[in-house]
Formats: structure tokens, C-alpha cells, sequence
């Protein structure tokens, strides 16, 4: 199983367990990018890590926790991350840099 379909299983699992999506967070990792989904379920914080090869391509939870969609867009225009179904250009202007926050661009 991929990275991708992994993201997506775990997202409906924890949908499952009544966990809300608390965040999102990305950054660089050395030839990639490192993704950690945080999850609360009751009280508790649980993240999972994923890591990506530059310019692979996920898709977007956002069928399952529909807030995912915003934190979605943001790592897509800060860190030039391709998520199918959350299209860029949420936090950035036309005219901005591409994905200010990744210095392997």
C-alpha cells in the first residue's frame, strides 16, 4: 500500500473512532517532505507521520473530514505539495513565490 492510500485509510479510521482532525503540519525532510496528520480522540493527541518523495502527488481527505480541505490548501501553497482535490492559491496572491517555504524548490 502507498503513502496515499495509507493517509486515506487512517483518515477514515479515526473518523471511525469519532477523532476530530486537529491539524496538519508539513516540512521539509531531507529528499521529501514529512506529513503529520494530528488527530484528538477523546482528549488524547495522536499523529501519524508520512513521508513523500519530492513531487509525489496524495489526495485529499477532505470526503472525510470536511475542515481537512483548508489545512489542505495551506501545505499545498506554502510547500508546493500536489493534493488532488485541494487546489492551490488559498493563502498566496498570483503574483507571490511558489511555495516560500520549501528551499528544495
Amino acid at each position: 500500500m502507498g503513502v496515499k492510500e495509507e493517509i486515506k485509510l487512517q483518515a477514515q479510521r479515526m473518523r471511525g473512532s469519532k477523532a476530530r482532525l486537529a491539524a496538519i503540519v508539513a516540512e521539509e525532510n531531507g529528499d521529501g517532505m514529512r506529513l503529520t496528520y494530528i488527530y484528538d480522540l477523546n482528549g488524547k493527541l495522536r499523529d501519524y507521520q508520512y513521508f513523500l518523495l519530492p513531487h509525489e502527488q496524495i489526495d485529499s481527505i477532505s470526503d472525510v473530514y470536511t475542515g481537512a480541505l483548508n489545512m489542505e490548501r495551506e501545505v499545498a501553497d506554502l510547500f508546493g505539495l500536489e493534493i488532488n482535490g485541494a487546489p492551490p492559491k488559498l493563502l498566496l496572491a498570483e503574483e507571490s513565490e511558489y511555495a516560500p517555504l520549501r528551499s528544495n524548490k
